[in-house]
């Protein structure tokens, strides 16, 4: 079901980032912790990842419980992760916490 929150056919590589998306068709969630974010299995430092919403763009590494980011329903999260991809077929793995239903953890693959 989590799996569906990603945006398929959106990852792309541009100017030394891997891009990708999520639009949250589920519910609203508050999310208090990105634990892990990782591509073909390596793992990607917290500060190289930001989340686009709009206009506004936010550090993974500054969400916490005190600073939490909020998923609201019907939103699209475009995620940016410094680092470069070569074209084919990609897993990503996403291992969260949310204030509403604790630590979600799931995993896609998509190509570009």
């Amino acid at each position: 079901m989590l799996k569906k929150l990603y945006v398929t056919g959106s990852l792309t590589q541009d100017n030394g980032e891997v891009i990708f998306k999520l639009t949250n068709n589920l519910y609203t969630g508050t999310v208090t912790s990105i634990e892990s974010i990782k591509i073909n299995e390596q793992e990607y430092d917290l500060e190289t990842i930001n989340i686009d919403v709009g206009n506004e763009k936010v550090n993974v590494s500054k969400i916490t419980s005190e600073n939490p980011f909020l998923l609201e329903k019907g939103g699209t999260f475009t995620f940016r992760v410094r680092g470069n991809l070569n074209p084919g077929k990609h897993k990503i793995d996403f291992s969260l916490l949310t204030k509403e239903a604790g630590k979600i953890a799931f995993d896609i693959e998509d190509e570009f």
